[in-house]
């Protein structure tokens, strides 16, 4: 297993065009809009320029929203899922998987593929999050905002407490992404066919409240709501909620008379487990029926 998994971050990481558009794009995207912002800043005068919270941590922490924070991360997950479905799919077009099969299990194979996809998205956003605290204690400088916390053990025990429990939440969310990649690409066993597999099966999971919405007026039924505390969004931002406030989710659901929130952490993530198990299954049984030699 561990020979596969190093043949794919090489496959992963040799593709130089690849994943430097779909993958590095975010920390280099990051690293030239700040540096572009702060020499303006530092040119006009530099008030106006930047919005400083003062906290360093927030801003590093904050950078995994891009995968896990509604209404951003609907184009935060386009270029994960578009580099997933590519590499998945271009083992089809470019007749690859023929080579890389008899010597292994396709359970093994497509598992390992699986695994460094994310693994590489991962490094991605951390290195982001560095810059997105560079650029924002920058910034702040510029702005002679006053920028925090000091830097002891106690506040970065806090810091990584919280960093790593928004990357936890993330790799959650990039798996479910990379089996809906997998699955496309398997059914389609085309670029094109799983960009849009998977396009549609993240935009679908994102505004499930909405289509529930309509289907709770359309059936006059507001019990149809309920069914949104099912969803992976919920029970990333529910589970997010007891990790970093020790409580469930507050409030009650948009559009509706009064249903509350109620949903433990633990129900939380076994509902996650079980999402990420019904797709990441359903793409290994049809990728294990699959005649890939046709």
């Amino acid at each position: 297993m561990i020979n596969l998994l190093i043949a794919e971050w090489k496959k992963a990481v040799r593709n130089v065009k690849l994943i430097s558009f779909l993958v590095w794009i975010f920390p280099v995207g990051v690293f030239a809009f700040a540096t572009i912002a702060i020499v303006l800043g530092l040119i006009v005068g530099g008030q106006d320029m930047f919005t400083c919270t003062g906290k360093w941590t927030e801003s590093m922490t904050s950078s995994w929203a891009v995968i896990t924070g509604f209404p951003g991360n609907v184009f935060g997950r386009m270029l994960p899922l578009a580099f997933m479905s590519v590499v998945f799919a271009g083992e089809y077009v470019w007749g690859t998987w023929k080579n890389v099969l008899p010597r292994n299990t396709r359970n093994r194979v497509l598992s390992s593929k699986l695994v460094i996809q994310v693994f590489v998205i991962l490094i991605s956003i951390a290195v982001m999050s560095l810059f997105v605290g560079a650029g924002h204690s920058l910034a702040c400088t510029v702005n002679q905002t006053p920028i925090g916390p000091t830097l002891n053990g106690e506040s970065m025990k806090g810091f990584l407490i919280d960093y790593s429990r928004e990357a936890f939440l993330a790799t959650i969310a990039l798996l479910m992404l990379a089996a809906f990649a997998a699955l496309g690409a398997i059914l389609t066993r085309t670029i094109l066919g799983g960009l849009l597999v998977s396009f549609g099966l993240s935009l679908f999971e994102l505004t499930s409240l909405g289509l529930l919405h309509l289907l709770s007026l359309f059936f006059k039924n507001e019990g149809i709501l309920k069914l949104y505390q099912y969803t992976p969004s919920f029970s990333i931002d529910n589970l997010r909620s007891w990790l970093n406030n020790g409580y469930p989710l507050p409030g009650v659901l948009p559009g509706s008379d009064g249903i509350g929130l109620a949903m433990s952490s633990g129900d939380s993530f076994l509902i996650l487990l079980i999402w990420l198990a019904v797709f990441i299954s359903l793409a290994l049984i049809s990728f294990n029926r699959q005649d890939i030699t046709s």
